[in-house]
């Protein structure tokens, strides 16, 4: 078996449950709740997608989809790039040691520190806000060690004959360090925006109302019927309202592929 067809055979088995997911989301009710899986839709109908886009809430859902993984992001970015340019380029006491402390919260399981978390958005007044499901992703570690990692391979030389030009350290950070690092702040914003849209568990704990909810979220609300007080499941809504959830994510990865694979090993100057 070649390697082609092995890696044809991978590709099949990752779509199958996309093609699975389209197929039922284009069948009414009473097909859609059939017990015998099928490849094709026995009755093609677009009413699934016209009921979620009537929905009063439906455009609030993908403007929540939208702002708060790319507040996320533009926040993440920042704080990340800046702490990384700090203690990549920049001597003082202590430094290594904030360095590897930080690298060592990167151990402790999110889990644990949830309930903290909740109660300190809670002490603030946060909840059913758009900020307590981005505030927490500028203290993310993960940011801060690849953005620390990338600009410790630019050259100090290039940095140094900024500053003699009578360039600021805010004008080098900006004008130097932040252009040659932009593939891998690029992709650090892109795998932050993963992570926050798909952070199902703490978006359902910070919201209490359904105009907040996002895309994610708001299968949930097919899943318990338009009325959220039954228990009503309707499959084929839960299956169009999902495949409309991951249509984000698949534009994100086309339009930036490149960045996932070639981002967080770039920063470094060839000669």
């Amino acid at each position: 078996m070649t390697k082609k067809m092995i890696m044809f055979m991978i590709l099949i088995i990752f779509l199958l449950p996309y093609w699975w997911m389209f197929t039922y989301s284009l069948e009414p009710a009473t097909a859609a709740m059939s017990p015998k899986p099928r490849l094709l839709p026995k009755t093609i109908t677009f009413d699934n997608y016209l009921y979620m886009f009537r929905l009063a809430h439906f455009p609030k859902w993908v403007f929540n989809s939208i702002f708060i993984p790319g507040m996320a992001v533009i926040l993440t970015c920042l704080s990340a790039s800046m702490a990384g340019y700090v203690l990549a380029k920049k001597d003082f006491p202590g430094g290594r040691f904030i360095f590897l402390l930080m690298i060592a919260t990167m151990a402790i399981p999110t889990n644990t520190i949830l309930i903290p978390r909740f109660l300190v958005m809670k002490k603030l007044g946060l909840l059913n806000t758009y900020p307590s499901m981005f505030l927490l992703y500028m203290a993310k570690p993960f940011g801060v060690f690849l953005m620390k990692q990338i600009i410790s391979t630019l050259p100090d030389e290039m940095l140094e004959a900024a500053r003699i030009d009578g360039a600021s350290e805010w004008q080098t950070f900006w004008l130097m360090v932040v252009p040659l690092a932009r593939p891998g702040i690029i992709a650090l914003g892109m795998f932050t925006f993963v992570a926050c849209y798909g952070d199902y568990f703490w978006q359902l704990l910070m919201t209490k109302t359904v105009e907040m909810r996002t895309l994610p979220l708001a299968i949930e609300y097919f899943r318990q019927g338009t009325d959220v007080s039954t228990y009503s499941p309707k499959l084929q809504l839960i299956m169009a309202a999902a495949l409309l959830a991951s249509l984000p994510l698949l534009v994100l990865y086309f339009l930036f592929h490149k960045y996932f694979i070639s981002g967080p090993s770039t920063g470094s100057l060839k000669g």
